[in-house]
């Protein structure tokens, strides 16, 4: 797992004796996921005879982040941990700067984070995401990211079609106030690796850690919000998005008779 960066030796890794040694195997992995590993030994020693004393049970805690592709955190990420124990699943909601947190927890159990946002349709969709994922499709441009793949997916086919392009239109003309086979938000791994960054799906949505003996930091993820293919989406308090207020307007147009390949002008007005 290219997240698990660290670990942390307690007390109780030591086994009672003053000085222990531990093997590590240490992974370099590149961009494109190529990896080696050497093995090193580390040698811990409590010189001070600190652990003597110390009957702490060891407990590990889990932490990471969650943003979009920009770099911008978002909040109110609903995070699940789940584990095969009695007081499990636990949930903890994202801050404004997109952390979050579970200390505490029993060593060498299994764990599973999972990120959920299912609000606030309409954050960062307009008709400029309808025309990108339009000329997407004609191969006009192409949308340039795995993550901008995922979000123009609307209707969860794992496939961008003109389906996405409909129930989108539906959205932005108030005929339906949320996706009928997808939620709001999704969300990667960060760790995650796509086999073909043009074709993303499927994607890990989830990040499991088994028989865990230490604390973990860096487990994040990238938020996508379904829809927003040009970011423009507010992800916090602190975004400087512009998220209108939408309604139905009716518009008029009058009746026009005229020729088969006649150039003719259409006045098209607010009816209020």
């Amino acid at each position: 797992n290219r997240n698990d960066i660290s670990r942390t030796i307690r007390c109780a890794d030591l086994d009672g004796e003053s000085s222990k040694e531990f093997i590590f195997d240490v992974y370099s992995i590149d961009a494109a996921g190529n990896s080696d590993f050497c093995t090193v030994t580390l040698v811990v020693q409590d010189n001070g005879n600190s652990c003597a004393t110390t009957n702490t049970i060891q407990k590990v805690a889990l932490k990471g982040n969650v943003y979009t592709e920009s770099d911008e955190m978002v909040q109110n990420v609903n995070i699940e941990l789940k584990s095969n124990q009695i007081e499990f699943p636990k949930s903890i909601i994202t801050d404004q700067d997109g952390r979050f947190i579970f200390g505490e927890l029993p060593t060498y159990k299994d764990y599973t984070l999972a990120p959920e946002k299912n609000d606030d349709v309409m954050n960062g969709i307009s008709t400029l995401d309808l025309v990108m994922i339009q000329r997407h499709i004609l191969g006009l441009s192409e949308l340039d990211s795995p993550y901008k793949l995922i979000a123009a997916d609307v209707n969860n086919s794992t496939k961008i079609t003109a389906a996405d392009l409909v129930e989108l239109r539906k959205l932005i003309l108030g005929i339906q106030t949320e996706f009928s086979k997808n939620k709001s938000w999704r969300f990667v791994d960060i760790a995650h690796q796509f086999a073909d960054t043009k074709n993303p799906f499927p994607y890990a949505e989830y990040t499991q850690m088994a028989n865990l003996d230490h604390d973990v930091a860096g487990l994040d993820f990238i938020a996508v919000k379904i829809g927003d293919v040009n970011g423009s989406v507010q992800s916090n308090a602190r975004s400087n998005g512009d998220v209108s207020n939408r309604s139905i307007k009716t518009l008029t147009v009058p009746s026009v008779t005229a020729m088969a390949g006649e150039i003719v002008t259409l006045s098209v007005d607010a009816e209020d």
